[in-house]
């Protein structure tokens, strides 16, 4: 039997969290979740999950310092990252994405491009 895939989801909208882990965990997928920054570092470095799905606007440390963490640590920095999240500026995402995010999914986005992303950076 192969091992569940393992995806940290950091958002502070728990309604969201709560769909996404439903979807996620229909699909076979082993779900944790954090609501702020400091948490989502520590339990990247805890669980070292397979994708880190990360929302931008997130209480105690924002998805871009999160993001600009766990590229520091060699134990974090191989982890893709899927930003989620309803910032709508060209330059900002651009800029996340250039700092080692590897999609960004504008917020809402359709379950079927959701699982795609997560497929793409597992393969």
């Amino acid at each position: 039997m192969t091992e569940k895939k393992k995806i940290l989801i950091v958002d502070d909208n728990e309604d969201l969290v709560q769909v996404i882990r439903f979807i996620l965990e229909a699909h076979g997928y082993e779900t944790y979740e954090a609501h702020e920054g400091i948490r989502a570092t520590e339990m990247a470095h805890k669980i070292k999950p397979d994708v880190i799905l990360l929302d931008i606007n997130i209480p105690a440390g924002s998805g871009e310092t999160v993001l600009k963490n766990l590229q520091k640590h060699y134990e974090t920095d191989k982890i893709p990252v899927i930003i989620i999240s309803g910032i709508d500026d060209d330059e900002r995402i651009k800029k996340i994405l250039d700092a080692g995010a590897k999609i960004f999914l504008q917020k809402p986005f359709e379950n079927q491009e959701f699982l795609a992303a997560i497929v793409s950076v597992l393969s």
